[in-house]
Formats: C-alpha cells, sequence, structure tokens
C-alpha cells in the first residue's frame, strides 16, 4: 500500500506575506519520524508538501525517509482558500492528487502495523455528532451546497488521523467536494471579515475535516468504517495495538514534564532499536540519547 504523508505551510505565513519559523516540539518530531519509518516499513511512503515544505523537510533531516518521493504539488492548493481558517486544505488538495488506493497517515499519528483495509473507506475513529463542535454543523453550513435530501446529517463525524480510500474516482470526489466548499466559504469570509473570529468559523475545518467525509460517501452508497474506537473518556482514540494519536493529547506534554520526558524517550529507543539508520538525524535534532 502507498501511504501519504501532507504538510502544507501556507498558514504559517504571516499576513505580510512572510514567513515565520516552522518550529516543532520534541515530542511532535519524534512522532512524525516514527510515523514515516513505520509506513515505510510497512509500505511504499510518500511526501506531498509545497517548495517551504520541502526546504523544512531538507533542513531537519527527515526528506530522506519519504522513498516514495517528495513533491512540492501543493504549491498549487487553490489561492481563494482561506489557510489560516481551513489549515488542512493541503491536505484535502492532496488526496485528489493520488493516483491509486493509498492511506493518508497524519505525521502525529504512527501505524505501528500495515493497514489492511477491511472496507472500501476508513477512518480511524467514529466521533460524536452532539459535541458542539458539530452540533450546529447543519445549521451553519447547510447554505454552502450540502442543503438536499441526498446529505445524511445522523451519520456520525470521523476522525481524519487515519483514512484510506479504495481509488482515484472515490478519492477525487470527496476532494473535490472539500475544495469547492472552502473556496466558496472563504469568498463567503472575504464578503463577512467580521465572521472570521466567530464561533461558526472556528468550526468550519472541523465540519470539513471530521463531517464532509462521511457525508460524500454516503451520497457514493459507502459507508465509512473506522479503523479503531474513540475513547470518550479521553476524548482520543481508544490503546489498541495498530495505531497511536497524538491529537488533543499533544496539550498534556506542554504541562507535564514528566509524561513529556517518558514519551520522548520511549521513541528515542524504539526509533535507535528498530531504524538505526536513523541515528544521524536524531543526532542532528540533538535527540540521540534519553532525555
Amino acid at each position: 500500500m502507498t501511504y501519504l504523508h501532507s504538510f502544507w505551510t501556507r498558514p504559517k505565513q504571516d499576513a505580510s506575506g512572510g514567513e515565520k519559523d516552522i518550529v516543532l516540539q520534541d515530542f511532535e518530531a519524534l512522532t512524525w519520524l516514527v510515523s514515516a519509518l513505520e509506513a515505510r516499513r510497512h509500505g511504499r511512503i510518500k511526501m506531498l508538501t509545497d517548495t517551504r515544505g520541502r526546504r523544512f523537510l531538507q533542513r531537519t533531516g527527515l526528506d530522506w525517509i519519504y522513498h516514495g518521493g517528495v513533491s512540492t504539488a501543493l504549491d498549487d492548493t487553490p489561492a481563494d482558500i482561506h489557510p489560516k481558517v481551513f489549515w488542512t486544505a493541503g491536505r484535502m488538495f492532496a488526496f485528489g492528487l493520488m493516483g491509486g488506493p493509498f492511506a493518508s497517515v497524519d505525521t502525529d499519528a504512527i501505524l505501528w502495523q500495515p493497514l489492511r483495509p477491511t472496507a472500501p473507506v476508513m477512518a480511524l475513529h467514529h466521533e460524536d455528532r452532539r459535541w458542539v463542535s458539530y452540533a450546529s454543523n447543519r445549521a451553519d453550513f447547510r447554505r454552502f451546497g450540502f442543503a438536499g435530501r441526498d446529505w445524511n446529517w445522523r451519520l456520525q463525524p470521523v476522525n481524519l488521523g487515519v483514512v484510506s480510500f479504495p481509488s482515484p474516482a472515490v478519492t477525487r470526489s470527496f476532494s473535490g467536494e472539500a475544495l469547492r466548499f472552502m473556496s466558496e466559504y472563504s469568498a463567503w469570509l472575504r464578503d463577512h471579515p467580521e465572521e472570521v473570529d466567530l464561533p461558526r468559523t472556528r468550526r468550519a475545518p472541523l465540519f470539513l475535516d471530521q463531517r464532509l467525509l462521511p457525508l460524500c460517501m454516503a451520497r457514493l452508497g459507502l459507508r465509512v468504517k473506522p479503523i479503531g474506537r474513540l475513547n470518550k473518556w479521553k476524548n482520543g482514540l481508544a490503546r489498541n495495538p495498530l495505531c497511536s494519536h497524538l491529537w488533543l493529547g499533544k496539550r498534556n506534554f506542554l504541562y507535564s514534564a514528566a509524561a513529556r520526558t517518558a514519551y520522548v524517550n520511549h521513541l528515542i529507543a524504539h526509533t535507535l532499536k528498530e531504524f538505526p539508520e536513523a541515528r544521524d538525524t536524531l543526532q542532528h535534532w540533538k535527540l540521540a540519547e534519553p532525555q
């Protein structure tokens, strides 16, 4: 299987068009590294990024891992999409560029085992449509092309930390709908700039990322099957042998030095044992020894 990482840097540009430094915390960098290395062990790993992203990969020493290639195709992500609102627009654009079956894995997710899809479309886990991020989605966004009876708003959202698609036709159908929505909503925001910082707009990227896939797949007669399950108490992926996903858990490492150090040292030890070829990268980061 082909595994996909995507990295779109336009949201990290300031209002004047200049560039901010891209900064990764130690736990973020190590998760990204192990995510790519594990995917490389399972199959072909490809990176779709932009020109600035490729320079970042070269500077940090992450580029060598992608034996499926590093493409700067995300330079062509539609310029009319508001990058501060839709920070995952590059990923949605990347989906439409893939030419066969593939699995997208976020850089904060690790597949410890190969993904063997048991359904045409799979995503990491379901979420609850009653959550505050989703409860008003229909009222907020149906006027942007989702008002017809063929849109099933009863379907639960899904987390796209890991998602697999069966064919270019299915993937491009979803990618095209996502790009259309982002372009139309961004145009609406340009006419209503006062809406940019309101709760409705802050919910738009979550609607795009978590809610839109099951809506689109249902129109094609497909259901999105979960890979894992949600731990509602922890608000994240339940423990399982297949996959880890930092997601909201990244916040914990900013407040608990003990948790952060334990996690970092676990990934350092795992990398040195399983992927000794990555030692130079760890040494470059000054992370080749326990912290």
